[in-house]
């Protein structure tokens, strides 16, 4: 009796422990969920850097244009509020993250001397970046409707004609790079200090893609029209 009622039981603890692996999903469908996940979650991480420490409590994202009528938002604010999370202005902020420049936006405005030693270590760090990238990891931690006015004409000027979006000013657009630097030099200016001054502002206007062209001061209607 006693041995009938042991085998009766280790039959129904195999039967239990059968029902109950029965109910468990197979390992290899967990770790395929958990692939999936860590995939999905690797994807989304470059866009939502902002809203992750260190950026989550610096970066200022107010929804601000919840509930204004649709036309009334300027594109080039639009394309500010998208173009300040663009993971590669995610990846320059944590590279930079302890550089003295960065976050300047959220501190006292600097003048004069110290102004300009922050734009200067700006250039060192960002010099290959285009103009928008290097203004939006200075400004870009405000968002539009915090930016005080010299901000906002900064990105303005620094955005050009990104995503089709031109807000510069015909003189900005084109315009004789010699007559420029002659405007900012003297009568007493050298022959050297304008040439190096010419030098300084076609080299600039290269760099912010524009292209450089050199034309003849004589040329005759019909010459012109062909250029």
């Amino acid at each position: 009796m006693v041995q009938c009622g042991a085998k009766k039981i280790r039959l129904e603890c195999k039967s239990a422990i059968r029902s109950k692996n029965a109910r468990l999903p197979p390992m290899s469908a967990k770790q395929k969920n958990k692939s999936s996940k860590e995939k999905w979650q690797a994807k989304r991480a470059p866009y939502t850097w902002h809203l992750r420490p260190p950026f989550d409590l610096e970066f200022d994202r107010p929804h601000w244009w919840k509930g204004k009528p649709e036309g009334k938002i300027k594109s080039i604010v639009c394309l500010y509020e998208l173009a300040r999370r663009h993971p590669r202005i995610g990846q320059l902020r944590l590279k930079f993250h302890r550089a003295s420049w960065y976050g300047q936006e959220l501190r006292d405005i600097l003048v004069g001397a110290k102004n300009i030693g922050i734009n200067s270590k700006v250039d060192d760090d960002l010099g290959q970046e285009s103009e928008a990238i290097k203004c939006l990891c200075q400004i870009g931690l405000k968002s539009w409707v915090n930016l005080p006015w010299f901000c906002r004409n900064y990105w303005m000027a620094s955005a050009g004609n990104l995503k089709g979006v031109d807000e510069r000013s015909s003189d900005d657009r084109c315009f004789p790079i010699t007559l420029k630097t002659l405007a900012h030099l003297n009568e007493k200016s050298t022959t050297d200090e304008i040439e190096k001054g010419i030098v300084i502002n076609a080299l600039r206007m290269h760099r912010q893609g524009h292209l450089v062209f050199s034309f003849a001061p004589d040329l005759k209607t019909d010459g012109s029209r062909n250029v």
